[in-house]
């Protein structure tokens, strides 16, 4: 683990951190397709090295086009769920409820970060991750 109180970066460390600030900025700001088959691979390479089970993998064309199948995917669950209850009005109801709440806050909370400011994101990560004890 990291001990903050005897953390230092040098001074060529500091000197890097614009330089990898602005890199990360241009993968997160990027619009170029992603490579389906290298980001598979690593997946995969991950969740073995991890020892877990392969996951099952969705590419989307846009973050929107994967919010559409998220919601799209709790909609034919709530169907399954109601059919589960058996016509019992209250269960029904409550299912109803349950995942329309579910849909409605995922929705915007996606939402909400698609549409904030990376770049703000981007220089709050760093800085909560970089710290500089040479004050």
């Amino acid at each position: 683990m990291l001990n903050f109180d005897t953390f230092q970066l040098t001074s060529e460390q500091q000197a890097l951190i614009p330089v990898y600030r602005t890199k990360w900025k241009s993968i997160a700001l990027s619009t170029e397709k992603i490579d389906c088959t290298s980001a598979t691979t690593a997946i995969n390479a991950t969740y073995q090295f991890i020892n877990l089970d392969q996951p099952d993998i969705l590419f989307c064309a846009t973050p929107y086009a994967a919010l559409e199948y998220i919601l799209n995917e709790i909609q034919d669950n709530q169907c399954k769920f109601k059919n589960i209850s058996l016509g019992n009005p209250v269960a029904g109801s409550l299912i109803d409820k349950l995942l329309g709440n579910i849909r409605i806050q995922l929705k915007k909370k996606i939402l909400n970060q698609l549409q904030g400011n990376v770049d703000d994101g981007l220089t709050d990560s760093i800085a909560s991750e970089t710290v500089i004890c040479n004050l």
